[in-house]
């Protein structure tokens, strides 16, 4: 091997070597990118799941009259009932059947059975209880 040779060797030895650590060091410059972007999207995502579950309740739909008769359960509507000003979805109580309560007649699906409530056992005891357990949809007003 000429002299020339083996200094052209030994160049491009070092020009690679510079390269390589050149290269090595943008490497960890980029993986520390990458995980800061994955630590900064996961920040968001506990943001919107946090900011949609506390938002979700103070967002509720308020029914007027007029809007809480459409849900009566009849012809494949859901139903809903409004009681002391929070509307309850029924549809799949077992109480309900076709939008009327099965042991009182006047309690029906898309309406405000405050009144009701008032002399029924929903108003203390197992029946509240109940009621409390259905799915709030909403509140009521007149």
């Amino acid at each position: 091997m000429e002299f020339t040779n083996i200094i052209k060797y030994f160049y491009v030895i070092n020009e690679n070597s510079e390269e390589s650590e050149e290269y090595e060091n943008k490497g960890k410059v980029d993986g520390m990118k990458k995980k800061l972007a994955v630590f900064l999207i996961l920040i968001l995502m506990v943001g919107i799941v946090a900011g949609c579950s506390s938002t979700q309740s103070s967002s509720q739909k308020v029914f007027t009259v007029e809007e809480l008769a459409k849900y009566n359960g009849k012809n494949g509507n859901p139903a809903y009932v409004a009681a002391n000003g929070i509307v309850y979805d029924v549809s799949k109580s077992k109480d309900f059947v076709n939008g009327v309560h099965k042991d009182c007649s006047e309690c029906v699906a898309g309406t405000d059975v405050t009144a009701l409530m008032s002399k029924s056992p929903h108003q203390s005891g197992k029946g509240l209880e109940d009621l409390n357990e259905l799915p709030k949809v909403g509140t009521f007003s007149k």
